[in-house]
């Protein structure tokens, strides 16, 4: 994950100092051969060094810019939890309950203190 992000950062990079270039693109080179062998990473450095070599500065730019942020909203789970009372439970759960299981253990304990 961490070759995937740096792959990223780098062809943003190429974007913002076009001066190293070059030295970019032979580490896209290095990683879309075999000296990968995340097939994942292959097609990635693909990708950004035929980009690189084949957009206009403008392209590049305008693939690379920035993407707008999302506004934040709260998690629809989150509003009905945060809707329900803590500790209530709903009168159908109530209705479909079984009764409590009796715990093993202390049924258990009972008959070795009989035995005794």
């Amino acid at each position: 994950m961490t070759r995937a992000l740096l792959l990223s950062t780098y062809i943003k990079f190429i974007n913002l100092f076009p001066e190293i270039r070059t030295t970019i693109q032979d580490v896209f080179r290095q990683h879309s051969n075999l000296r990968s062998a995340d097939a994942e990473l292959q097609q990635r450095a693909s990708e950004y060094l035929q980009l690189s070599i084949v957009a206009s500065a403008d392209v590049l730019a305008t693939v690379l810019e920035e993407m707008p942020s999302f506004p934040e909203r709260e998690s629809s789970i989150l509003n009905v939890l945060k809707k329900k009372k803590p500790g209530r439970v709903p009168e159908n759960e109530i209705r479909e309950s079984k009764s409590p299981v009796p715990n093993n253990n202390q049924n258990n304990t009972q008959t070795n203190n009989h035995t005794r």
